[in-house]
């Protein structure tokens, strides 16, 4: 073999076995996001770091916002993931479930915080184009649906809109995820924080607010699930 055979063996790209082509260029496009920004994320440059040929990516991609949809789609899995294990516990502790939920959320978004910068941060403005995208989020905020379904039933929330008391729970929790993980929270003021405790706070305040009779419904009475 010469020396330009060599060079061709060298740099040719590695073989993927069918099915693990989308995995490894989701994995890619969350390590260019992570060290350049979304400037710097092309299915050219994503193939590179993969190590697959140029025209590898269009097999699954037809262009960056579809990759980015594969990443949010490959994040909001994995946050069901996390939540169903928790819900597939649930030993009939309502108010454990849902701080349980709620740790598993705090956890999702401080191990996977590339792929939450796309899910949450507007590039995916356009899920119903995605089919695989919308499913995978839909399924995400039906598990919490369900959660305030169940707490209904048993008495430990107020009757009303579940899918209301849903956004309410995931937007809580949420919002103080995202002040853990963004750079434009001033550092300072969270180093030392409890996130446990913070999180569990955060939980019983929420179980609280719900408990109170939205659009004149009447709280059911249960005084063993009432948080003091």
């Amino acid at each position: 073999m010469d020396n330009a055979q060599k060079s061709l063996a060298t740099d040719a790209p590695r073989p993927y076995h069918h099915g693990d082509l989308w995995h490894a260029l989701v994995q890619a496009g969350l390590a260019i996001l992570r060290e350049e920004g979304v400037h710097g994320l092309t299915l050219r440059a994503v193939a590179r770091r993969a190590g697959v040929s140029h025209s590898a990516p269009y097999r699954h991609f037809a262009d960056k916002d579809a990759l980015l949809a594969a990443i949010g789609e490959d994040g909001f899995n994995r946050l069901s993931q996390g939540m169903r294990a928790v819900i597939e516990s649930y030993d009939g502790d309502l108010v454990a479930l849902l701080h349980g939920v709620a740790h598993a959320y705090i956890r999702f978004v401080a191990e996977n915080t590339d792929h939450v910068r796309v899910m949450f941060s507007g590039l995916l403005s356009c899920f119903d184009e995605y089919p695989n995208l919308a499913e995978a989020a839909g399924r995400s905020f039906q598990d919490v649906v369900e959660i305030m379904q169940l707490c209904q039933r048993e008495g430990l929330i107020a009757a009303g809109d579940p899918r209301q008391q849903g956004f309410m729970a995931w937007s809580m929790v949420h919002g103080l995820a995202n002040i853990l993980i963004e750079e434009g929270f001033p550092v300072a003021e969270k180093t030392g924080l409890d996130i446990q405790q913070m999180t569990d706070a955060c939980v019983d305040t929420l179980i609280r607010g719900l408990q109170s009779p939205h659009n004149g419904t009447q709280v059911a009475a249960n005084s063993q699930h009432v948080i003091s």
